[in-house]
């Protein structure tokens, strides 16, 4: 059995008792968090406009104002990152957690190193990662400075300052590569190929975080039939195959000897024709308007 994370709203006092989601055991909330950022993690890379070889590196997961709880809950657990706005006001929507400065995005790192995605988020992270260690990469210190030219990336130098020219050159190519990088990632991205050591892994806990990132529930409103739908973006088709075998490989275990083999053929059928592509990802609220 697994836990949701997610606090349930009818239990106003639940940060008052034990709180059942601390049950959950780390390995497990990671699992949790990988497939929940599968659906609603973004990583930035930004450019410090008064500075252009200073770039700043954030992952940030946005909800509804409704699910600042969730937030503060892996915020809290982490301990990294905040969650803003820091004073939630009537007119406030969104909530987010946002990771940012040097440490906790290197803790950050850390845990996504051993939790692989199973979405193209993957290649977005490895980009980020990758940028972010060619610009935190320690850069030759000149021995002298000068207030002559400067060079293509901004960089002062003088007109016989080899140290200070080849300073520059080394931050700009730094510069140009991870500009290079961030035009790799989220809507930017045109190629979708995971590396051939690269995984699908199914587990309980990742698909509750994707379920509670991009699941809806519904009923149809013309047969009064109850739906469910994992709605994402087409190059994610791999994965949305990955999670109808997964449940499919479910169902044996949990019928009777006496289930008509007929209507499990038929349901397996329906599984995969129901596998469709969507010009975008499903959005957080629900079929009725409401957040999930």
């Amino acid at each position: 059995m697994i836990s949701s994370i997610i606090p349930i709203k009818a239990l106003s006092n639940y940060s008052k008792e034990i709180d059942k989601r601390d049950l959950v055991k780390n390995k497990d909330f990671y699992e949790w968090l990988r497939g929940f950022t599968d659906g609603e993690g973004n990583f930035y890379i930004s450019r410090d406009k008064r500075k252009a070889s200073v770039f700043k590196f954030s992952f940030r997961i946005e909800l509804h104002r409704n699910d600042r709880p969730l937030l503060e809950y892996i915020q809290n657990r982490l301990k990294i990152g905040k969650v803003y706005p820091l004073e939630l006001k009537d007119t406030t929507r969104k909530s987010s957690w946002e990771v940012y400065n040097k440490k906790d995005v290197e803790n950050l790192i850390k845990i996504f190193d051993l939790n692989d995605f199973n979405t193209t988020k993957q290649l977005d992270f490895l980009a980020w990662r990758e940028a972010y260690f060619i610009h935190t990469l320690p850069s030759p210190i000149p021995s002298r400075t000068g207030h002559g030219a400067r060079g293509p990336c901004g960089i002062g130098v003088t007109e016989s300052g080899t140290e200070m020219e080849d300073l520059n050159l080394s931050i700009c190519n730094k510069t140009k590569e991870i500009l290079r990088l961030k035009q790799t990632m989220n809507s930017n991205r045109i190629s979708f190929f995971q590396s051939e050591h690269h995984k699908i892994k199914i587990t309980p806990y990742w698909l509750l975080g994707l379920i509670e990132g991009e699941g809806s529930f519904w009923v149809s409103k013309n047969n009064l039939i109850q739906c469910f739908e994992i709605g994402l973006t087409l190059s994610q088709k791999p994965v949305i195959e990955a999670i109808s075998n997964y449940l499919l490989s479910l169902i044996p275990s949990k019928i009777s000897p006496e289930y008509n083999l007929m209507n499990l053929n038929e349901l397996k059928t329906l599984m995969h024709l129901n596998i469709k592509p969507l010009p975008c990802p499903v959005p957080r609220t629900g079929r009725d308007g409401g957040n999930k």
